[in-house]
C-alpha cells in the first residue's frame, strides 16, 4: 500500500482530488546514501532543514498544503504516461535508480538518482518536464520580458550528474534531452505566440558536461553541505536569492541618509533602470552631483545623499514550494513575514 500525505485542503479541492494527491509515489532509494540528485542540488539550509524534518513528514503536527501538490503530481501524471506506454519497450529502459560514490578527502559520499528514460540503441538519456509556457520561454530565450535566455541550468546539473552516474554504471551517454509537456499550451496561445512549439510536447537539447566539469561541480556541491553538517537551520546562512527564485526587476535611485538606508520612492525616472551602471549614470547626470564632484571627485553616493537599490521580485520558491517555509521552519523566511506585517 502506497504511503499518504498529510495535507491539508487549502484552496477547496474536490474530494476525489484531494484524496489522490495524498498518495506518495516517492520511491525510497534501496542502498543508503548521502543525499539524492535533487537534494545535492539544493541550497544548504535547504538540504540540512529537510534532512532534519524528513522523519517526521507525515506526522500529523506538519501537515503541508494540498496547493504545494498539484504541479509535481501532474508531473507524475506525466511520467506515468510514458512509464504505462514504453515500459515493456525494449529499446528503452525505464525509471532506474543509480548510485556512484564521489571521494572528499577521505571519506565516501554516495550519491543516487533515478533517470527517466534511456534509449538504449541511440544512447539517448531522456527527462520529462511538466511546464509551464513561461518557464519554457525562459528556458529557450523567447521571453521578451526577460531578455536573453536563462538557459533550464538546474536540469543541465541534474541530467549530467545522471548521465555521469549511468556512464559509470555501463550506459553510454551521448546526448541528453529533455522532454516537455507545456501544461498550459492551446491553440490560442500558438497563435498569439507562433514560436511555441506545434504541440503540448516538445524535446530540447541539454549541453553534456566534460568528466573534468562534473566531478569539479558535485565535490564543490558535496563540499557546501558538509560545511554546514551539525549546524542548527537557523545558523546557516540563507539560501541565495537565485534559489529563493528572486527575480530581478530593477535598479533604482534613491535619497539616502548619512548610512546610505533610502528614504521614500525611488527618484522619478529611475524606478525601471536596468542595470546598475545605468543607476549610476542616473546620479551622476544629476546637476547636484556635478558640481559636487567637481570640487571633491572621490566623493561617494553615499556622502552626496544617494543610493541605489535592486528591486526583486518575491521569493517563489519560499513562497508556495519550500517545505521549509510552508512548515514556518526557516528563520529568514519568518523574519520576512515579520517585517512585512511591521513587526
Amino acid at each position: 500500500m502506497k504511503k499518504k500525505k498529510n495535507l491539508i485542503n487549502d484552496c477547496n479541492l474536490p474530494d476525489p482530488i484531494f484524496e489522490a494527491l495524498k498518495i506518495d509515489y516517492y520511491e525510497k532509494a534501496e542502498q543508503e546514501s548521502f543525499c539524492s540528485t535533487t537534494e545535492l542540488l539544493m541550497p544548504p539550509k535547504r538540504f540540512w532543514g529537510l534532512k532534519k524534518i524528513y522523519k517526521m513528514h507525515y506526522h500529523e503536527n506538519y501537515a503541508l498544503p494540498a496547493s504545494s501538490q498539484v504541479f509535481s503530481q501532474q508531473g507524475h501524471m506525466v511520467h506515468s504516461f510514458f512509464e504505462s506506454a514504453l515500459g515493456d519497450n525494449k529499446d528503452y529502459i525505464v525509471e532506474k535508480r543509480l548510485y556512484h560514490p564521489f571521494k572528499i578527502g577521505n571519506k565516501e559520499y554516495i550519491i543516487s538518482g533515478m533517470f527517466d528514460l534511456y534509449h538504449i540503441v541511440r544512447e539517448i538519456l531522456f527527462d520529462y518536464k511538466n511546464m509551464s509556457i513561461s518557464k519554457y520561454n525562459r528556458g529557450v530565450g523567447l521571453s521578451k520580458f526577460y531578455g536573453n535566455a536563462q538557459g533550464f541550468d538546474k536540469y543541465e546539473e541534474q541530467l549530467n550528474i545522471y548521465a555521469y552516474m549511468m556512464e559509470k554504471s555501463g550506459y553510454p551517454v551521448s546526448e541528453i534531452r529533455l522532454l516537455i509537456c507545456l501544461r498550459d499550451w492551446d491553440t490560442m496561445a500558438k497563435k498569439q505566440q507562433p514560436s511555441l512549439p506545434d504541440s503540448p510536447y516538445t524535446e530540447v537539447t541539454i549541453r553534456k558536461w566534460t568528466e573534468e566539469e562534473l566531478i569539479t561541480f558535485i565535490s564543490s556541491k558535496i563540499e557546501e553541505k558538509i560545511a554546514y553538517e551539525g549546524y542548527l537551520v537557523n545558523d546557516i546562512p540563507e539560501c541565495p536569492s537565485e534559489e529563493r527564485w528572486e527575480r530581478l526587476l530593477a535598479y533604482k535611485v534613491f535619497k539616502c541618509d548619512s548610512n546610505g538606508n533610502p528614504i521614500g520612492s525611488a527618484l522619478p525616472g529611475s524606478s525601471k533602470l536596468e542595470t546598475e551602471e545605468a543607476a549610476q549614470e542616473f546620479i551622476d547626470k544629476r546637476k547636484d552631483v556635478i558640481k559636487a564632484r567637481s570640487v571633491i571627485p572621490d566623493i561617494t553616493n553615499t556622502q552626496l545623499g544617494y543610493t541605489i537599490v535592486k528591486a526583486t521580485s518575491n521569493p517563489l520558491m519560499c513562497m508556495d514550494y519550500c517545505t521549509l517555509s510552508t512548515l514556518n521552519k526557516c528563520n529568514y523566511w519568518r523574519n520576512r513575514k515579520l517585517e512585512e506585517a511591521g513587526l
